[in-house]
């Protein structure tokens, strides 16, 4: 159901360590050499080694070059041991001066490479994910740093003011995004802590962590779900160590406060929410949402007729393609003129195309990469995401507008060795009749045990705010509404 857990989707989409380290300072460059070496890390979980990073540094005559390369272990109850990778690879000029990078992301049925040159203050981007390629070519803002630039404006900024800004590239949503840092010296270790503030789905997002004195990280723990993921420099012998796999879906379940009947299920539940600060379900026509000291209370009714509300909507928007709905490919668009009838109403259009998708999905389950729409096509493979994304790029090749929810779904049964809980899961909602309404292509059916608390257009960014805080979220409580009978006169 779902697809793979935040804190590794961090890890492989983005790139750990330029994450947490790429380009922080203002655009002034100075010249420093550093020589050929190489850093590893452990990456811990309850004292098991999950994967490894290493982070390969090379000076050549004319230019620094960084490689990165991530290697991450994963396994889903009942499935084989999945084998992630990322490699990163930077180049810069001898004063820091961001020259090309490329980035290859290693996940099964949904590898990417992403390619870019500068020229001037250009970049010149190519997005590859299978047979498909996106070229863009973007105006570079002058604070944009890799990774070797990064370091020499650390050196200066320890010197200085402390505090500094940079650009970085955001490669799921296409565009520069701005992060403030501050370094605090701690004399008793020789280290810095790091502080790095930055743009999240527009909202702010911090992390810390110690680094040494050419400001590599000597350790870092970040939330993993009310746990901790570590970071932790290690010597080459780590190299043999015994490599353990993180299990995603057993730290993403919320209890469920009471065993739901199919007769709620099918009807109208109320519930109380307990979420982070700053954190809030998604209002739709189905879900109602309301803020409560006892917490939100969400009332979410699978059967009532869809609250139509004054709010405007750009429903041309949700009719485009992007990268992650690839709504104008010829082969999306040909299943589509196989599926339905152009006199089809969207509601039937949305039927079968739910059937579509299933059909096309679900005889290859896999919860590994968030694939988009043309891949999971493709690979006949997916999770909930992969259902998700494939039938909103089918409802916009099919003129229905869609948007894809990212949120909670009830498992009664054992779900991954837990019953009775509320998993991560992904839906999509079309424009039907003047309301947005659910089509869950991977369960066949939508109920009261859907908790929206996001929409969004595919984007895994979207997908994976969702789950910042997770380790906050509580389902208080819930009620099953049960509408009075009107009285005989």
């Amino acid at each position: 159901m779902y697809n793979l857990i935040y804190t590794r989707k961090t890890l492989i989409q983005h790139g750990f360590l330029w994450v947490m380290m790429l380009g922080l300072f203002s655009c002034t460059h100075s010249q420093r050499h550093y020589d050929n070496s190489i850093v590893r890390y452990r990456i811990l979980f309850e004292d098991n080694v999950v994967g490894h990073i290493t982070l390969e540094q090379q000076a050549l005559p004319n230019l620094h070059r960084t490689v990165e390369t991530l290697e991450l272990r994963t396994q889903f109850r009942g499935m084989s041991v999945v084998e992630n990778s990322v490699t990163e690879i930077h180049e810069e000029d001898l004063q820091g001066r961001a020259l090309r990078f490329l980035k290859h992301i290693k996940i099964p049925h949904a590898e990417r490479s992403i390619f870019g040159d500068i020229h001037g203050n250009q970049l010149m981007l190519r997005d590859r994910r299978g047979d498909q390629e996106q070229n863009l070519q973007i105006t570079i803002p002058d604070n944009f740093l890799l990774h070797t630039g990064l370091r020499q404006q650390l050196h200066i900024a320890a010197q200085t003011t402390r505090s500094l800004a940079y650009m970085e590239w955001n490669y799921d949503e296409q565009k520069f995004t701005p992060v403030q840092v501050q370094l605090i010296e701690d004399k008793s270790t020789a280290a810095w802590r790091f502080i790095q503030t930055s743009e999240k789905n527009s909202a702010s997002l911090i992390r810390e962590q110690r680094v040494d004195q050419e400001f590599l990280p000597l350790q870092a723990s970040f939330d993993y779900f009310g746990k901790h993921l570590l970071l932790v420099r290690c010597a080459d012998q780590c190299l043999s160590d015994t490599v353990v796999s993180l299990k995603p879906l057993d730290q993403q379940m919320l209890s469920s406060p009471y065993k739901i009947t199919d007769s709620a299920l099918s009807g109208h539940i109320r519930y109380t929410i307990k979420m982070a600060a700053g954190r809030a379900p998604q209002t739709t026509s189905e879900q109602s949402v309301r803020a409560t000291e006892a917490g939100w209370v969400v009332d979410v009714c699978a059967q009532c007729k869809p609250k139509q509300n004054n709010e405007s909507y750009d429903l041309a928007h949700y009719l485009t393609a992007n990268t992650w709905l690839e709504a104008k490919d010829s082969r999306l668009i040909a299943a589509v003129a196989k599926a339905v009838k152009k006199d089809d109403s969207p509601a039937i259009k949305m039927k079968k195309l739910a059937l579509l998708t299933r059909k096309r999905l679900e005889n290859n389950p896999h919860f590994s990469g968030y694939a988009t729409a043309l891949q999971a096509y493709q690979s006949r493979s997916g999770d909930c995401t992969e259902y998700a994304v494939l039938l909103a790029a089918l409802g916009r090749a099919a003129q229905v507008p869609t948007r894809v929810v990212f949120g909670l779904s009830y498992s009664r049964e054992k779900f991954h060795g837990k019953a009775n809980v509320f998993a991560p899961h992904a839906w999509v909602q079309a424009w039907v009749d003047g309301a947005w309404r659910s089509y869950d292509a991977a369960f066949e059916y939508f109920d009261a045990g859907h908790i929206a608390l996001q929409v969004s257009d595919g984007n895994q960014e979207d997908f994976n705010a969702m789950f910042e805080n997770f380790n906050e979220m509580k389902i208080e409580s819930m009620q099953q509404i049960i509408k009075p009978k009107m009285k005989a006169e």
